[in-house]
């Protein structure tokens, strides 16, 4: 059975109008060495859906007396879900910094942009979020 992909683009920019958040996308711009400038320049904004996903993590421990312990985890890993043409316009690249319009404090760095079902309508940006090293107390 053919996907319908004007359809699946369409039922997911619907649900962008209703409950999605303005993701602006910024780039350190390079100096003439190849270095990372201090001021980052603005490429522009796509609305989207904020979600977490869940990836397990294993530690292994052990201590003098030769116990050993295995302690799995699941650890929440933020994404981004918009339309492919958003991410595809604004030449995301990995290493972009991200702030969302509902969350103003954090700031975040894109690791890597999939194509869901590689149908080219859906992408989904894996996150990572930027530690300034500024703590809130």
């Amino acid at each position: 059975m053919a996907v319908n992909t004007k359809f699946e683009a369409y039922k997911l920019a619907r649900e962008l109008r209703r409950n999605g958040i303005v993701a602006t996308v910024s780039r350190a711009v390079k100096n003439e060495f190849g270095e990372p400038g201090d001021i980052p320049l603005i490429i522009g904004t796509f609305p989207c859906l904020y979600h977490t996903e869940k990836v397990y993590v294993s530690s292994n421990t052990s201590d003098a007396s030769m116990h050993r312990s295995t302690v799995n985890k699941a650890v929440g890993t933020p994404a981004l879900l918009c339309l492919m043409d958003s991410v595809v316009g604004l030449d995301l690249e990995v290493n972009d910094i991200i702030s969302l319009s509902s969350n103003s404090d954090n700031t975040y760095e894109v690791v890597e942009v999939n194509d869901i079902q590689n149908w080219g309508i859906i992408a989904d940006v894996s996150l990572r979020e930027v530690d300034d090293g500024d703590v809130q107390l």
